[in-house]
């Protein structure tokens, strides 16, 4: 890897790097990926190793979804994926980390995407923000996981109030300690149906969780890593 950018933050130390084309943003370290960019295909590949392509394909689940709210904004993977496939959405980002922004706009393009950003708490943005959307994508990773703030059933509480009717909550979550049962029980609180998968070679999981039923079979075939993604979900999906 060529090492690009490094700089330590008042939160964290940022690095980029370089493999193949390939761009990668690390936080505290190799062990960390926060965000990856290869400008020449909208999906990371293998398709169905990388959680970011996930969370996309469940965005993309929900058909007539025009508002999303990525928490964890990272350089903007799951943004630009989404509006690849799906350019009239309206995204809003937030990014706790100013620093992690500028990089992202340095090296990633994420000035080139149609995003609002916030550089706010999450806790602190949507307790104050009346503002509800179709798909809220829960990405905020905190020393090597989901921010034990984000596994609270009062975070979910909040998080509902800001979802349409419908809404999809999308979590990124490393399957380790008591991360599971904390976030099963939080998210079965709040809500009726909720599923995850697991990435392969990972502890990544990716839930999707709703008040209603939804229908991942009835995502297009976009492209051929939609359709392998698809079958991929089809077949592992399971109960959180």
């Amino acid at each position: 890897m060529k090492l690009l950018y490094e700089k330590r933050s008042a939160q964290k130390l940022i690095q980029v790097v370089e493999e193949d084309g390939r761009r990668l943003l690390l936080l505290e370290g190799r062990g960390e990926i926060h965000s990856e960019w290869d400008p020449k295909k909208p999906m990371l590949s293998p398709a169905h190793e990388h959680y970011w392509n996930l969370m996309t394909f469940f965005t993309l689940s929900h058909a007539t979804a025009k508002d999303v709210l990525i928490v964890g904004l990272g350089a903007g993977t799951c943004a630009r994926q989404l509006l690849m496939y799906r350019p009239e959405l309206n995204i809003d980002g937030i990014e706790i980390d100013t620093e992690v922004t500028d990089i992202a706009k340095q090296f990633f393009g994420l000035d080139e995407l149609r995003v609002k950003i916030h550089h706010e708490d999450a806790i602190a943005h949507l307790t104050a923000s009346k503002k509800k959307y179709d798909v809220i994508i829960v990405d905020a990773f905190i020393k090597g996981n989901l921010g034990i703030q984000f596994t609270t059933p009062e975070f979910y509480a909040l998080v509902k109030k800001h979802l349409s009717r419908g809404g999809l909550v999308i979590i990124n979550y490393l399957c380790e300690k008591d991360w599971q049962p904390r976030l099963r029980s939080a998210v079965h609180e709040h809500f009726k149906s909720c599923r995850q998968v697991g990435i392969p070679t990972t502890y990544n999981y990716v839930a999707i969780v709703s008040d209603t039923e939804f229908d991942i079979s009835s995502v297009p075939g976009l492209d051929d890593d939609i359709k392998r993604l698809k079958n991929f979900i089809l077949e592992h999906i399971e109960s959180l």
